[in-house]
Order: C-alpha cells, then sequence, then structure tokens
C-alpha cells in the first residue's frame, strides 16, 4: 500500500530504521503472521487489528508502527492481486521473470510473483513496510519457494530517480520484465509519479499489472486517461485487463522510446 506515493521527502535514507523496526516487530503480538492460501502458499506479516498499541517512546518507531498504519495492514485487493498471479493466466506473465512491486504494504502480491519469478524486489515508501517485507521473505515457512536467494525489499519514493536506480541495482542491475501494484492508487498526482517510476525500472516491452479498487468516477477516468502518455500508450494493452472479484485489473505495456 503506497500511502504516501507522492510524497518523495523523508528523513534519511532509512536502512537504520528498516533494522530498527525488524527487531521490534519480531515477537511484537501486534504484527501477525499470516498464510495466504493460494496455488502456492505464502506467508506474510500485518498489522494485528484486534491487539491494542503500545505506548512507543520512540518517535520513529511510533510514526511508522502506530500513527501510518495503511501501509501494514492486508487489504482486499493485495489478496485478489495475488490469487491472480497463481492462476494459470497471471504466472505465465511472472514465470522465469524479473517483477518489481510497488506499494508493496504487507509484499502480498509481490510474494505470490515470486513463487514462480526469477527476481522480485518488493518496494514501499514505509520503512515499516519494507521490515514486513523482508521479515516475509526470510520467513521460515516461505523456504520453500527460494525466497531468501531472489527477493529483495527496500524503500522506493515514486519519483526519486536515485530510488528507483536503486531498485535496478537489486535486480542485478537490469530493468524489470513486470512491474505490479495493487491498490496503489488514490490521486491523480500519485497515479502520474507512480506510472513514471514504473516507467523508469521497466524494459521495453514489459508490462505494467495495476490491481485497482476504484473508489471515485474522478480516479476510474485517470485510471484510463493518464497511462495514454509514453511510455505507455493506448492500445489494446492499456485497457482493463480483466475484472474480478470487484476489482479491475488493468494492463499496460511500455514501449521503445
Amino acid at each position: 500500500m503506497e500511502a504516501a506515493g507522492e510524497n518523495a521527502e523523508h528523513v534519511d535514507d532509512g536502512e537504520a530504521t528498516v533494522a530498527a523496526l525488524m527487531e521490534k516487530v519480531e515477537g511484537d503480538a501486534r504484527f501477525a503472521v499470516n498464510t495466504f492460501r493460494g496455488a502456492s502458499d505464502v506467508t506474510f506479516l500485518s498489522k494485528n487489528t484486534s491487539v491494542p498499541d503500545m505506548t512507543v517512546a520512540d518517535p520513529v518507531a511510533r510514526r511508522e508502527l502506530e500513527e501510518n498504519t495503511l501501509p501494514i495492514k492486508a487489504w482486499p485487493a493485495a489478496f485478489t492481486m495475488a490469487a491472480w498471479l497463481q492462476s494459470d493466466e497471471g504466472a505465465a506473465h511472472t514465470r522465469g521473470k524479473s517483477v518489481l512491486e510497488l506499494g508493496s504494504g504487507v509484499g502480498l502480491a509481490g510474494l505470490a510473483a515470486a513463487v514462480c519469478a526469477r527476481n522480485v524486489v518488493l518496494s514501499d515508501i514505509s520503512l515499516a513496510s519494507v521490515a514486513l517485507c523482508r521479515l516475509a521473505c526470510r520467513h521460515p515457512r516461505n523456504e520453500k519457494h527460494g525466497f531468501t536467494g531472489k527477493t529483495a525489499a527496500l524503500r522506493l519514493r515514486w519519483g526519486s530517480d536515485d530510488d528507483a536506480g536503486k531498485a535496478v541495482a537489486a535486480n542485478g542491475g537490469e530493468l524489470f520484465d513486470v512491474v505490479v501494484g495493487a491498490d496503489v492508487f488514490y490521486f491523480r498526482n500519485s497515479l502520474k509519479l507512480g506510472l513514471a517510476t514504473a516507467g523508469a525500472v521497466l524494459a521495453a516491452g514489459g508490462v505494467f499489472f495495476c490491481a485497482s479498487a476504484v473508489r471515485s468516477d474522478e480516479m476510474e477516468d485517470a485510471l484510463y486517461s493518464e497511462p495514454k502518455e509514453l511510455p505507455f500508450p493506448t492500445g489494446q494493452e492499456g485497457q482493463v485487463h480483466t475484472k474480478f472479484a470487484g476489482i479491475l485489473l488493468f494492463s499496460w505495456r511500455k514501449v521503445a522510446v
């Protein structure tokens, strides 16, 4: 969940904070270990809303774990996207490919793709999200999928060339074959930045699959109109790819420019 994708400013590069958050989350009853039961089971961590928040003295941890909680909850579109990625159709687009998930949140969609993908990078502006994703990538229940050697999680602020470069570096310096996102766009401005970032990290011919629970006529119009600009022109793959469980799945293919 990309809660603030349009905001490219933050307090630091985040690595020290991510490491500290990983320590705080492990063994904390507020964070549950969950299993997505699809074609292949994957394990992820998310905030347990039934457990009351505790007072956290550290201001960064308090902000990331208690105040800015949108990115650390599992949202319905992520389950729908994960199910599609593990369907025969979805897996055909990711098998043996490199995949970047934008606005990963708890990382469910990216982890589902990682079962058959060659390499997967989970990303979010939220440092807590990055911490949860790293814990999921190395969780013992996911060892059977070989996630340790082919998954990574990092901070990616949409519109940041430096962050986009780090994502590509995590893919061995190669542009990605596929970008995925589950319910990551709420405002037109964040949509523009997200599309620009996807275009910057995708190889020519690569596809951005975006699942969206449309919440307003304005955003539905934006999802159809904004990708018409290069590198995602109109055409057969600039329309709704499919609709399932009340979620629209768009596919936008990057063209060579």
